[in-house]
């Protein structure tokens, strides 16, 4: 059986052990979830009215499961391991470490090839272009050659036009973006802390005030979710900046729907499944079978 990953949120919570469950109350409404103990992988916790019992902390960790705390941001900032030892967390990360650089370039390869196909299927999907993911076939073994940065600046002068400038520090389509890849990104450091990665061993990015350098590159091929929610949200729903009812339509895109090989399902999960198959990867040695969807395109859009 998978085990879970629980995601305790919103206002006021209170956790509790009663026998083999975790009950969480929420104390403003009184009501109660019990969880049981033994289908919990990992505990991520970022409510800012959290009360949480020693006995809920030894009961998890006895468990072998990983208890993850998170700042207002919902990017983690402590993590606390069982000293007893999660097999399979001790596992990957041991890994991970032994990883050699031959291996990480080339998960690093497959991962802007990914990249690459995935912003041509957005722009595909926009009627931008049919050729753009060509330059996939040119990125080589840690793309030495630097063919994202090739590829970046004619993507974005095909998505937004030829006066666009990807500039992190603008408002409008860049404040945007910069907010949809923050969210993705929260979700997707919690998934690589939870499954037993150290989120600062990266493959490419190394700047040593990153402790999120692995988080950096596993994003990557995702970003094209964003960059088409942005592109809807400003040509077809009228927004302009990052307003509530943006940060609502971004948060609401986690749940959207995504073909993968064996039928279809919402991005939350499909990103669960990728950092799965990238600890399957650190553990086996082959970069080839990441799970990743057939498109990056939502399900959920249609051709305008």
């Amino acid at each position: 059986m998978k085990r879970l990953i629980i995601e305790i949120t919103g206002g006021s919570k209170y956790l509790k052990k009663h026998r083999g469950f975790i009950v969480v109350q929420d104390k403003d409404s009184d009501i109660e979830t019990k969880i049981p103990i033994d289908s919990i992988a990992a505990l991520v916790c970022y409510s800012d009215g959290l009360t949480i019992t020693n006995e809920v902390i030894t009961a998890l960790l006895e468990a072998k499961a990983n208890i993850v705390f998170c700042d207002h941001k919902y990017l983690p900032v402590s993590i606390m391991y069982p000293l007893d030892g999660n097999f399979k967390q001790t596992e990957r990360m041991q890994a991970q470490l032994a990883a050699d650089m031959v291996f990480k370039k080339r998960l690093w390869q497959k991962i802007i090839e990914t990249k690459i196909i995935a912003s041509a299927q957005v722009l595909k999907f926009l009627n931008k272009t049919d050729s753009f993911h060509l330059l996939a076939d040119e990125v080589k073994s840690g793309d030495k050659t630097n063919v994202e940065s090739l590829a970046a600046r004619r993507y974005w002068a095909l998505l937004f036009g030829s006066s666009f400038i990807r500039d992190r520090e603008q408002d409008g389509i860049n404040a945007m973006l910069n907010y949809s890849y923050t969210i993705l990104r929260s979700h997707l450091s919690r998934l690589v802390v939870a499954y037993g990665l150290h989120p600062s061993l990266g493959l490419h990015h190394r700047n040593q005030y990153n402790h999120l350098c692995l988080v950096d590159d596993l994003i990557e091929p995702f970003r094209a979710c964003c960059d088409l929610l942005v592109y809807e949200a400003y040509h077809y729903q009228q927004h302009r900046l990052v307003s509530k009812d943006f940060k609502i339509l971004v948060a609401n895109s986690m749940l959207f729907d995504y073909e993968i090989p064996k039928g279809v399902s919402p991005l939350l999960n499909v990103l669960d499944n990728y950092v799965i198959s990238i600890c399957q990867a650190y553990l086996s040695k082959d970069y080839k079978n990441i799970d990743l969807p057939n498109s990056f395109v939502s399900l959920g859009y249609h051709k305008h």
